[in-house]
Order: structure tokens, then sequence, then C-alpha cells
């Protein structure tokens, strides 16, 4: 379940700028989405990561404001919204199945959201990574 408290800071991410990104967690009964952090506005990607202080054994989700510029010339500044669902093969079972009914239900209550991820190792978090898939899409 997705509070309201969450959904008002998602909203107030997106429409006043005023962070760059939510760090969420399961409870420990799967059920409920917490909110453990938000990032400041003016956090780079690389430093979010950091924040995030992903766990090698528990799963996160990250909402981000990604900003990255366009292969063209003169390149264009962008930012899209991601979801970032950090899933590492060491997690517990149960906490890595609830992901999946947590995934809908957030991306439903956090409109807007244009990208989700299901990463489950460091490597995929790398900013030039993102940045492909994101100019890809």
């Amino acid at each position: 379940m997705i509070t309201e408290d969450i959904i008002e800071t998602y909203n107030s991410m997106k429409i006043h700028r005023d962070a760059s990104a939510l760090f969420l967690t399961l409870d420990s009964a799967n059920q409920n989405l917490i909110l453990l952090d938000k990032a400041d506005i003016n956090t780079s990607y690389q430093d979010i990561i950091a924040q995030a202080q992903l766990p090698k054994d528990d799963i996160r989700f990250l909402i981000i404001n990604f900003v990255y510029e366009t292969d063209e010339k003169p390149p264009r500044k962008i930012d899209k919204l991601l979801l970032i669902h950090w899933i590492p093969i060491t997690a517990p079972m149960r906490r890595r199945f609830a992901v999946v009914n947590s995934k809908n239900e957030l991306i439903m209550a956090c409109t807007g959201i244009q990208k989700d991820f299901i990463i489950s190792d460091f490597s995929e978090l790398d900013y030039d990574v993102i940045r492909k898939i994101c100019l890809a899409a």
C-alpha cells in the first residue's frame, strides 16, 4: 500500500522540483511502502546512488529525476522521472516477489514516471548505461 504522504512527496518532487530522488522500501510484512529519505534537488546522480545506500541483500525503490544531455549538436538537457527497482539476487524470495505487486501500484499512484528499471547489480546503475537506455527510449 502506498500512503498519501508518499504520493504528496512524489507530486511535490515532480511539480515543484524540490527533490532529485526518493528512496523507498517495503515494511517487514511486505505490505506497505515506506519513504526512507529524499535527496536534495542539487544532488547528482552519482551522489543519489551513494545516498541510497543500496543493501546487498534487500530491495529498494528509487524514484529519480534523471538529468542528461542528448547527443545532438548542440545537446539538449532532458530530465525524466525514473523508477528503479533494486532487487539483488541475494534478497529474500518473499521480498523479491513483493516487489512485483508494489511496482504496479507505485507506477499507477505516481503518475508521470517515464521509465522503470529492474536492477540487481551495481554495474547496471552506471550513469552512462541508464543514459543510453533513456536516449533509446
